[in-house]
């Protein structure tokens, strides 16, 4: 028996916003430009609205709606760059102008847990990763998300303005071999996430435990945990000047 598990909101607003945006996902990359899935979240339909890039597919000719080609060539300043761990593929936005980027996907699977070598807390940028496509900062290993409105450590979790460094994937689900737990600490796989919902009693901490546990069901061959994250909200985009990079809302 396989469970596919959407892990928490995150995936759940994700998945709604495609479904809004794109009807019917299987129009991706059938050669026929879709005026709704031409869009950054699908990859411009595909690369269907694009002569360049239209590959065609089993139902329509490249060309067949014409084309509106939206998508900007990779000698634009942005684009998005799939990054393959030992235990997970993330995808992150990146921007040259800018000269940093963040994760916005993910995707991962789980087997029944055999071992647990403990989480790294050692946080550096992966030098396999082009520099405009994951955070930037001073120094060898990322400092935290601080604000002003956050100071000391008691109540972290009732203030609103206080993040941490969140592990998109959760790090004790990485932590089986000695390569993942090193690929799950790269600073591609972290964003500010507010204390509340990372610590305990929150609901990304709820998800993890939720996950960890599911995958040593008896009956459990495979979880299969995918999802993304939106930043639509730019209030509280904090982090541009230490990090070079937004704060994920959804």
């Amino acid at each position: 028996m396989i469970r596919f598990i959407a892990s928490s909101v995150l995936s759940a607003f994700l998945l709604l916003e495609y479904a809004t945006a794109c009807p019917n996902l299987s129009w991706i990359g059938d050669g026929y430009c879709d005026p709704e899935c031409n869009n950054l979240d699908h990859q411009w339909d595909g690369g269907d609205c694009c002569e360049s890039t239209c590959n065609g597919g089993a139902s329509f000719d490249c060309g067949y709606n014409g084309y509106d080609c939206k998508e900007p060539t990779r000698g634009g300043n942005r684009y998005q760059f799939k990054k393959e761990y030992s235990g997970f593929e993330l995808t992150l936005q990146c921007d040259k102008e800018a000269q940093a980027g963040y994760t916005i996907g993910y995707y991962y699977s789980l087997v029944s847990d055999k071992n647990d070598l403990g989480t790294k807390r050692s946080y550096s940028n992966d030098l396999t990763v082009p520099t405009e496509c994951q955070q930037q900062f001073k120094g060898q290993n990322m400092p935290s998300y601080r604000t002003e409105k956050c100071s000391g450590e008691r109540f972290r979790q009732k203030n609103p303005f206080c993040y941490d460094r969140g592990h998109i994937i959760m790090a004790n689900h990485m932590d089986g071999t000695s390569q993942t737990r090193v690929d799950a600490s790269y600073v591609t796989n972290l964003v500010p996430q507010a204390s509340g919902f990372n610590q305990g009693g929150g609901s990304w901490k709820e998800t993890e435990d939720i996950i960890e546990c599911h995958r040593d069901f008896p009956d459990v061959e495979q979880l299969d945990i995918f999802g993304g994250m939106l930043y639509d909200d730019e209030s509280n985009d904090y982090f541009f000047d230490s990090h070079g990079i937004p704060t994920p809302d959804t």
